[in-house]
């Protein structure tokens, strides 16, 4: 195993005495005849001497100083004792014969921030200044003896094959920790099995187990990160009784947000609606349509913070007024190309109707060859196995529970399969570890439980009837950080946010957020954070404000 090394390099200068050198002599003059100054590395004759008052063992606080040299020289030009120093050495005769006075100094080898200064056995050699990010390891095949390498995950095939390894928040029964999650294959055994360490530093193991659906089976352990690692780069060791493992890791001081803080980008932007539809595309947050809370709107803004918002004038043909719709971010296989969608809603009319654009700017009405699902609003959508999929809803005289995907936004078809979960509006669903998930929702009555389907719609497994937070509709919902979020929604508007890891167990990461608590919002991941925008509070306020996750 290659092994990583942190040089702590200390540049000294060893000055042995010597007596009785009868030849050795290298003759080298440094009166006024000859250059005065040159660096000099193999001086000896006769004698003993001493440096500045200080015997000659150590150039210690008098580098690029004039200093006497006291010996029994009787040779005006020449140096007696023995001054072995290697490169560097700068000496200059300032009198000649007897006790001569020079000036000495090492000459500065370590020139740029990062230098190393190294032995190859035999010389000092200066070794290059690294890139940014790269880690100093031993090789024997280098002149120096260590070599520059990149700092990235990599490791050895030695019966521990970490195939990928990130930084995230987990949930553990303390609160979230920092933590580093290690997947590959032949990581462990048991969960008492693994032991790392980062940076030499011990790392608590805070979960081990296999990762469901891979082939070859893929194990996943997580430590948590020691105290006092913030940033940089650390070699980190996992070992069982499978073998050893070594790779270094960037680790950055600040991962993800835990969901507990958030920062407001606007408290009023130019537009204030509920019951709209948000998505990231092109590296903007988009807002579609919603009610301003007079009348419905089929406006498109556009923003690249959160904080400054552009009106997006359409141009040609555009969806009709609505409200209580979904948008996704979806390649059209017509032309490869990735696009906006935006899927049914309600504006005194129920709607099915199709819609996409690459811009926010023009739309094409995607028309259906085949079946479509009924008209409807306050449905969920989701982009889950390169499908979309359009999940329950209400047509205003009844509720569905139906499941429908396409692959291309023209043919709609349903699993093949009987939903078990009750009819329901106002629901969240979301794509996560190869599944989807549906999540809360209105029957009525409202409700807190989590469904899951592994295959594709066909069959759904019950995965808690009764969740932490309390039961709601109208909330969002999002994935970040390895977790499934739930935010606020119709439940008294707590102004609360949740997560899971699993679908079963749900940590709060706040109960107190700083915005209004809300319904009818919207939620989106931008820029490694969640942002929720707009809705209505409890007194049927529509809302401008923008929020997001910081620290």
């Amino acid at each position: 195993m290659k092994k990583q090394l942190r040089w702590l390099v200390f540049l000294s200068f060893w000055l042995v005495g010597s007596s009785a050198w009868a030849q050795g002599l290298d003759n080298t003059p440094i009166g006024s005849t000859t250059p005065s100054t040159g660096a000099f590395t193999n001086l000896q004759a006769t004698g003993t001497f001493t440096l500045g008052g200080q015997t000659a063992s150590s150039l210690s606080a008098i580098d690029n100083k004039n200093v006497k040299v006291s010996s029994d020289d009787s040779t005006p030009g020449f140096l007696n004792g023995k001054l072995v120093s290697g490169n560097g050495i700068t000496l200059t005769e300032n009198g000649g014969g007897g006790n001569e006075t020079l000036s000495i100094s090492a000459a500065d080898k370590l020139t740029n921030k990062g230098d190393l200064l190294t032995h190859d056995g035999t010389n000092e050699a200066n070794l290059p200044v690294g890139a940014d990010g790269q880690v100093l390891t031993a090789d024997s095949a280098s002149p120096n003896g260590v070599k520059w390498e990149d700092g990235g995950a990599t490791d050895e095939n030695d019966g521990v094959d970490i195939t990928f390894n990130r930084q995230f928040e987990y949930p553990s029964s303390s609160g979230n920790v920092p933590a580093v999650d290690l997947n590959g294959t032949n990581i462990y055994i048991d969960p008492t099995d693994p032991t790392v360490t980062i940076g030499g530093v011990s790392a608590n193991v805070l979960f081990a187990g296999d990762i469901p659906n891979t082939n070859p089976v893929v194990q996943q352990v997580v430590t948590d990160l020691p105290p006092g690692l913030i940033s940089g780069n650390y070699k980190l060791e996992l070992t069982n009784t499978q073998g050893v493992s070594r790779l270094f890791i960037p680790l950055t001081e600040t991962t993800f947000f835990d969901g507990s803080t958030w920062d407001s980008a606007t408290l009023s932007a130019p537009w204030a609606l509920s019951r709209h539809a948000s998505v990231v595309f092109q590296n903007k947050i988009w807002i579609f349509g919603g009610h301003d809370g007079t009348t419905y709107t089929n406006d498109v803004w556009s923003s690249s913070n959160g904080v400054d918002w552009v009106s997006v004038a359409t141009a040609g043909p555009i969806w009709n007024v609505r409200a209580y719709h979904t948008a996704l971010v979806f390649i059209d296989p017509a032309d490869s190309v990735e696009k906006m969608w935006i899927l049914g809603g309600y504006a005194g009319t129920m709607y099915n109707d199709i819609w996409n654009s690459v811009d926010g700017v023009h739309w094409n009405q995607v028309t259906t060859s085949g079946t479509i699902w009924a008209g409807r609003h306050v449905h969920a959508s989701v982009v889950h196995n390169g499908k979309m999929w359009v999940i329950g809803g209400q047509d205003g005289s009844g509720n569905f529970n139906d499941v429908w995907y396409s692959s291309d936004g023209v043919n709609w078809s349903e699993p093949v399969g009987t939903v078990p979960w009750s009819v329901r509006y106002g629901h969240s669903v979301l794509s996560f570890n190869n599944k989807l998930w549906l999540i809360g929702g209105n029957s009525p009555p409202r409700n807190n439980e989590v469904w899951s389907s592994s295959d594709d719609g066909v069959t759904w497994v019950s995965e808690v009837t009764d969740a932490d937070w309390a039961d709601r509709y109208y909330h969002t919902s999002v994935v970040y950080n390895g977790k499934m979020w739930v935010i606020s929604g119709y439940t008294n508007y707590y102004p609360d946010v949740w997560h899971s890891s699993n679908g079963v167990d749900w940590a709060e990461a706040t109960g107190t957020a700083p915005w209004v608590g809300r319904g009818n919002a919207t939620s989106v991941v931008f820029g490694q954070k969640i942002w929720v925008m707009g809705g209505r509070d409890n007194t049927v306020t529509t809302l401008s404000d923008v929020w997001f996750t910081s620290e």
